[in-house]
């Protein structure tokens, strides 16, 4: 790139007021050098000449459409505010090439893509370093499986490395056998590193990802779910952070799937540091029968309607809307800071409606609590940014910043950021114990937002052990107990206004006066001698009488606003004696209740679970 060429990106990012940080400046310069000269997006019509397209502010539909047809494969676009989900429905028309994660010098996300891989593909051949291929393959397995590997790579005169390793399984390697080899791998040779899967077979050099001098590189299956089938590892520290973390994760969870770590490793080392990722195209994951296997570069031997990638149907309804656009979702921080504190303590800020509101806005507030809290940390250890645009969203990021005990403030976009925001929140935090909202601070502080639980046991004895439970969720969370009616009505209004019902065991009706005056719902945990509450009753002879459900129900004025939010199912033994079956029978809604007991102490709005319309209820993974 030439010294004009620099100068005119450099002006462009201070017209636009777009900060980057020094990874993500070197990457966009990168697509600069490749593509030609940048312009900031603004127009939407006409055919464009290429170059690389700045877009700061996300298109409508109509806009997005029209920009989409301008483009042509000498074009690319960057997105430096990538983490705003307003750009997603641009970037599923694009093709994906990366994401540069943010840093404390550059607090956003920048995405960049284009109209498909002809481009990039072609400077691959010009590429200087090659990746030493890595693989394994259980020991004793038939090698039959790992000869069409080794043939590809002696034809393409690529260095490698395969060895055979002593699975737990058999010939299931696991995820942190897995992971366990590349951590082998890594330390033991100098040059980056390409996972393959054994049974592959590689049917020209795989350069790109070495050619595009990226920290890591993947394939997403179905554009989101991230693949350990195929795997690159660039010399950086970010790719050892990124293998740390994985190999960290899979040591701790064993039995859960590779490519579940992967992404929570990849989400973990993005919030940390600026990831530099590739997300690699089809040709470097295909499968027999693929579409794309007649251009594939790396062909693996498994079919293309194989289900291993993804075993867990719910994981999908987690991270699938983000993983798409190539960005952390709410249950994911977007941005970690750590500082010299001598403590453990974090503090956890949501910026909450970044999609309703301006880009521009969303940018400015991200940048300016960033900026605060590197200048002042307040005495906090460490500080994490989640971004939501929905409901559900806010909910999931404040379970999570609960979970870890961290002080938590919620932000809205444009909201005027203090610079000393962290050592006020840390202030107010230990002379209210983390109750009182900051109004000096234009923040709210959403522990606040539900304070007590009225529990409404069968026993006294009850109550001690279940509000101990939930405690563990919210620290901070005041208990009324109640056993019956009377002791609902004496207590005072200004407590219900930020107060949850759970009734446990018990029946006594609520009064509607009650129930609307509380702030934050009521659930009931009950039994029923019935195999599929919440439905019609059958007319066949489907309902087995041995069967009792143990019910997480909420409480409501008007039946259609009741759902069952929980259930478990046992089936009591046709000798059991009256004692056993009570016994039995209570056991199982006590696992409810534990079960259910992060939600039941959260401040947030618990999921119905059973779709009524069906002849059988179907059943939603709960967060």
């Amino acid at each position: 790139m030439t010294d004009d060429t620099h100068a005119k990106l450099d002006n462009l990012l201070r017209s636009a007021n777009i900060r980057l940080g020094r990874i993500q400046r070197n990457r966009l310069a990168w697509l600069v050098d490749r593509y030609g000269a940048p312009t900031l997006g603004g127009h939407y019509e006409g055919l464009r000449h290429g170059g690389v397209i700045v877009l700061t502010e996300p298109p409508s539909g109509a806009a997005a459409e029209l920009f989409y047809r301008s483009l042509h494969s000498g074009c690319a676009v960057a997105i430096p505010f990538g983490e705003n989900p307003g750009f997603d429905f641009l970037k599923s028309k694009l093709t994906e090439f990366g994401t540069v994660s943010p840093s404390a010098e550059g607090p956003h996300e920048l995405w960049w893509g284009g109209i498909g891989w002809s481009k990039l593909s072609a400077s691959a051949d010009g590429a200087t370093i090659r990746p030493r291929i890595v693989s394994y393959y259980p020991f004793g397995s038939d090698p039959d499986d790992i000869r069409s590997l080794r043939r590809s790579l002696d034809e393409l005169e690529l260095d490698s490395h395969i060895e055979p390793v002593a699975a737990e399984l058999g010939e299931q390697v696991l995820c942190f056998e897995k992971a366990e080899f590349l951590a082998r791998m890594w330390q033991r040779y100098s040059e980056p590193l390409l996972f393959v899967e054994a049974g592959a077979t590689l049917c020209e050099a795989p350069l790109l990802p070495s050619a595009l001098g990226c920290d890591v590189a993947l394939h997403k299956w179905n554009r989101w779910e991230m693949s350990a089938r195929t795997l690159y590892l660039g010399r950086t520290a970010r790719a050892g952070q990124l293998l740390r973390s994985w190999h960290h994760l899979a040591a701790s969870y064993p039995s859960i799937w590779d490519g579940y770590l992967l992404d929570q490793a990849w989400g973990l080392t993005s919030s940390e540091g600026p990831l530099d990722t590739v997300w690699l195209p089809r040709s470097y994951h295909a499968m027999k029968g693929d579409l794309a296997a007649a251009r594939a570069t790396i062909l693996h031997s498994e079919q293309t309607t194989t289900t291993s990638l993804g075993p867990d149907p719910g994981f999908a309804g987690l991270v699938r809307a983000a993983r798409r656009a190539g960005r952390t979702g709410a249950r994911d921080a977007f941005m970690v800071m750590t500082s010299e504190a001598a403590n453990e303590n974090g503090v956890a800020v949501i910026l909450r409606d970044i999609e309703a509101n301006d880009a521009r806005a969303v940018a400015a507030t991200v940048e300016a609590v960033t900026g605060a809290f590197a200048a002042d940390c307040g005495g906090y250890k460490r500080f994490e940014l989640s971004l939501c645009a929905l409901k559900d969203d806010l909910g999931a990021a404040q379970a999570a910043a609960q979970q870890a005990r961290y002080r938590i403030l919620e932000i809205a976009p444009g909201q005027s950021i203090p610079r000393d925001f962290s050592r006020r929140a840390c202030i107010s935090h230990r002379r209210s114990r983390g109750h009182d909202r900051l109004p000096s601070l234009s923040l709210t502080d959403i522990s606040t937002m539900l304070k007590t639980i009225i529990l409404l046991t069968q026993t006294v004895q009850q109550q001690r052990p279940l509000a101990n439970l939930l405690r563990e969720f919210n620290p901070d969370l005041a208990f009324c107990s109640a056993l019956s009616a009377l002791d609902l009505a004496a207590i005072a209004p200004d407590i219900l206004r930020n107060a949850r019902l759970v009734s446990f065991a018990n029946d006594i009706p609520v009064s509607q006066k009650f129930l609307l005056r509380l702030g934050h719902g009521a659930y009931k945990f009950h039994v029923a001698p019935v195999q599929y509450p919440g439905l019609p009753a059958s007319h066949d002879d489907s309902e087995d009488p041995r069967c009792f459900s143990a019910i997480a129900q909420s409480i409501a004025i008007w039946p259609d606003c009741r759902r069952v939010v929980g259930l478990e199912t046992v089936t009591v033994p046709d000798d059991a004696t009256p004692t056993e079956r009570e016994r039995l029978i209570f056991t199982r809604l006590a696992h409810l209740f534990w079960r259910m007991s992060s939600l039941i102490a959260r401040d947030a709005e618990i999921r119905g679970i059973i779709d009524s319309t069906e002849s059988k209820p179907t059943f939603a993974q709960m967060n």
